[in-house]
This record gives structure tokens, C-alpha cells and sequence, in this order.
């Protein structure tokens, strides 16, 4: 039973007392046969990995009327699950299994690699994927080739790694007893330990936005700490959770947590100095993972099956951010934390990759980079606009950035080290289809500008 005192509303001891719920609610639920462990939600699916069952795949596009349309057996204990594309990527204790899902009522396997350890949360960028194996540490795994991944490197993380998220040039991985242990990645085939920060307790899974790393803790909670610069890590806030903290997501000002038995938490996470708790709701079994998509959650609650929870309290008060798609070539980028498919902006989307100067086509567009888009026809997209700082990767010549929520003077732009020369930068005019230099950066805009060395860029507070 949840106690709680909070900013968005107060709420009387009596009704505390009688609650099992504050701000959330249950709008829809399936019973998925297995040990749900851990959710995925792309489009209108929810993808979950399901023990002993494997894959389940859920059509939740009533979300109040959930139902399995797909499933694959993988033998063994699917305990995590990402989504890339068209591929399923499953930990499944002995194994990390490649699924074909471009039909979700037909999946099939098309590729497996065999681990080291134990399989337990994968986590995919470009063409690879991060396989947290327990004692043994993270797998390095290409994936360019679905059908035949192969081990690029095992990297002995020094204790167990749980789960991996990857943002940008660096992978941050929940390494049990061993806390939080960033690594830089740039060269996937030869990833480096630069950071480290003992949790205190046992670092179960881990959700990197802006310059924060949230660490969901076990019996500890939730560890907020500062990743601005990934080689000293420090905490800056905590929120002590009633039982294990399991699983985290988080998304605007709020971090959920999966809870235990104690279901699903919403932690305000505005100052994150001093986070506090303004919503919950209690289920059945052992809340392991969550995923946020729009107004809901979906909590993957062990025997009990998937959970769907209506969360618009929160997401409302938060309005989107609309981008323009114009006739022609469009430089673009969004202020959001949350990623969106490249098919919602057009047919013809290219990124820039620095380090190789060279462009490539992204599955996904994501916060805090530019990007070409070739407009068809006119159209808007409704995008987050919770981004509001942002730390990134810059090489020696030109870059393509995005901009924050707020607009930006050029002239606000940090790096590190402090002596790396930037240019002021680029945007392109749809009207005359020529550049300009900019004197401010504005939200939904993509931006070149010219480096003079390798380091991090800061934009934002």
C-alpha cells in the first residue's frame, strides 16, 4: 500500500489508506500464458518476452481489448526483448534469438547467437546489438546481417550486468552488485570502461535521457545520476521505492518504475535533486519491466500477464511539438526524448555519419541529431518536445545536429574539452532551397556546423 504526499494533488490519510491506485488506471489486460519479463511496444504491438513461453506478440490497438495475434517459441527463457525494424531481438538465457516480425502474426526466426553467459537484456543501435550476459558481462554482437550475427566482442563488465541502454557513443550498463559502469563504444569492436558509480544496492536495468542515467536499484530504488560527463558519474537524486525496483522508462518529467509487488510507480522527476512520487497502481504479481507509448503503460507483470495503464494524467500536461514537412528536402530534428520511425516523416530519411563521412538511412529518428527528409507531400508530424538538454558526440569536420525545446544562441554552445573550435552554424531554407548561417538554434531544425576536434557538445541548461 502506497503513502503518498506530492505536489500535482493532495490527498487526504483515509484515502491513502483505501487506495490501490493514484492517477492511474487500468484500461485494458491479457493473461499471456507464461512469465512476462519483459515489453517492447512498437505501432499497434506489444512485444513480450514471456519465459518459458517465449515470444508473445499482443495487437493493442484497442488497448482496452489486448489480444495475442503472434508467438515463438525460443526454447528457452525469453527474459528481454527489443524492437528494430522488422526484427524481434530476444534475450533468451542461452541465446540471443533475431525474429522476423514483418508479419506479427507469423514470426519467424532468422538468426541466433549463442552466449557466453546469460542472456538477460539486449539493447540494439545501427547494426548491433548489447547483450547484458550476467557474470559474464556485455556481448558486442553485428547484426548487419540478421540472419548471421557474429561476436564482435565480450567485454567482462566486473560484475553482472542486467540490462544495457545505449545513447550515442557510449553504452550504460546495470551491472548488478557493481552498479553503473559506462562504456565508450564509438568502435563497437572495442569498447572501453571510462565510468563507474557504485548504486548502492543492485543495478537491475538503467534508462539514459538528456544528462541523466536513472538506475533502477532493487531494493534501493531509483538513482538518478549525472552522466554530463560520462567519465565521473555522480548521483544527484534518489527515491527510495517501497519494494524492488525492477525495471524503468522514462519519459517527459516522469520516470515509471516497475515496482515489485508493489506494481507501478510515477516518480516526478522535474528537479531531478528531488524526485517524489505522484502515482501508482498496484497488480497482481512481480511488475519486472515497463514501457511507456503515448498515454499508456505497459507493465510486464510476471504470471499475471501484460498490463495496459492509462497514464494521460501525465501526458497531457505535456503539449507536442509539431514539425512541418515541406515539398523537397527538409533539414529537420525533433526535441524529444522519445524516438519516432522514419516512415511518420517520409519515404526518403538519411542521417550523417560523422566519423566516416558518409550518410546512412536510420530505422528511427531520435532527439538531439539532423536529418534530411525528402518531402513527398505536405504534411505535419506531432513529436515530444521533452528534451531539454542534450550531450553528444562531435568528430573533426562537419556535424549534424538538432536543436533542444527552446531555442538556442549558437553562441550557448558548450564542448569539452573547452578548446575544440565550432563553427557558427548551418540551416537550409526551404523556400530558396539554399543554406543560411544561423544565429540561433530553434526547435525542429537540423544543423550543420564545422569542429576542429573530437569531444562532446552541450546544448541546454
Amino acid at each position: 500500500m502506497k503513502y503518498f504526499f506530492g505536489p500535482l494533488i493532495l490527498i487526504s490519510l483515509m484515502s491513502a489508506l483505501n487506495a490501490d491506485s493514484l492517477n492511474v488506471s487500468m484500461v485494458g489486460h491479457i493473461d499471456t500464458t507464461g512469465s512476462s519479463y519483459g515489453v517492447f511496444v512498437s505501432g499497434d504491438f506489444a512485444y513480450v518476452a514471456d519465459g518459458n513461453c517465449g515470444l508473445r506478440i499482443i495487437d493493442i490497438s484497442d488497448p482496452a481489448a489486448p489480444a495475442l495475434v503472434g508467438e515463438f517459441d525460443t526454447d528457452y527463457h525469453a527474459e528481454d526483448v527489443f524492437v528494430d525494424d522488422h526484427y524481434a531481438y530476444i534475450a533468451n538465457n542461452t541465446s540471443l534469438d533475431i525474429i522476423d516480425i514483418s508479419t506479427p502474426t507469423s514470426p519467424t526466426e532468422v538468426g541466433s547467437y549463442d552466449a557466453t553467459g546469460s542472456a538477460v537484456g539486449v539493447c540494439v543501435s545501427e547494426s548491433y546489438a548489447y547483450v547484458a550476459e550476467s557474470s559474464d558481462g556485455i556481448s558486442v554482437i553485428n547484426i548487419y546481417e540478421p540472419d548471421s550475427p557474429f561476436l564482435l566482442r565480450l567485454f567482462d563488465t566486473g560484475g553482472n550486468a542486467s540490462n544495457v541502454f545505449v545513447s550515442g557513443d557510449y553504452a550504460y550498463v546495470a551491472n548488478g552488485d557493481n552498479g553503473l559502469r559506462i562504456l565508450d563504444i564509438h568502435v563497437p569492436a572495442l569498447p572501453l570502461e571510462v565510468g563507474y558509480l557504485d548504486t548502492g544496492d543492485w543495478a537491475v536495468d538503467v534508462y539514459v535521457c538528456g544528462n541523466f542515467a536513472y538506475v533502477a536499484d532493487d531494493y534501493d530504488g531509483l538513482r538518478i545520476i549525472d552522466i554530463s560527463d560520462p567519465t565521473s558519474p555522480m548521483e544527484i537524486g534518489h527515491f527510495p521505492t517501497d519494494d524492488e525496483a525492477l525495471g524503468v522508462f522514462v519519459s517527459g518529467d516522469y520516470a515509471y518504475i516497475a515496482e515489485c509487488y508493489e506494481g507501478l510507480s510515477v516518480i516526478d522527476i522535474s528537479d531531478p535533486s528531488s524526485p517524489c512520487e505522484v502515482g501508482f497502481y498496484e497488480m497482481e504479481d512481480i511488475a519486472s519491466d515497463v514501457y511507456i507509448s503515448g498515454d499508456y503503460a505497459y507493465v510486464a507483470d510476471r504470471a499475471a500477464g501484460l498490463y495496459i495503464l492509462d497514464i494521460s494524467h501525465f501526458t497531457e500536461l505535456e503539449e507536442p511539438f509539431e514539425i512541418a514537412i515541406e515539398l523537397g528536402w527538409n533539414l529537420i530534428s525533433i526535441p524529444s526524448n522519445v524516438a519516432i520511425a522514419t516512415g511518420s516523416f517520409g519515404t526518403s530519411v538519411y542521417g550523417y555519419d560523422n566519423p566516416i563521412s558518409d550518410y546512412f538511412t536510420p530505422d528511427s529518428i531520435v532527439g538531439n541529431v539532423g536529418y534530411w527528409v525528402l518531402g513527398t507531400a505536405i504534411h505535419h508530424v506531432e513529436v515530444g518536445n521533452d528534451l531539454v538538454t542534450y550531450n553528444d558526440s562531435i568528430y573533426p569536420g562537419w556535424n549534424l545536429i538538432g536543436c533542444i525545446n527552446n531555442s538556442v544562441h549558437w553562441t550557448a554552445i558548450s564542448t569539452e574539452p573547452a578548446g575544440i573550435a565550432v563553427s557558427r552554424p548551418f540551416s537550409w531554407d526551404m523556400p530558396t532551397a539554399e543554406y543560411f548561417l544561423a544565429d540561433s538554434l530553434h526547435p525542429g531544425r537540423g544543423y550543420w556546423f564545422l569542429s576542429s576536434g573530437e569531444g562532446i557538445i552541450s546544448i541546454g541548461p
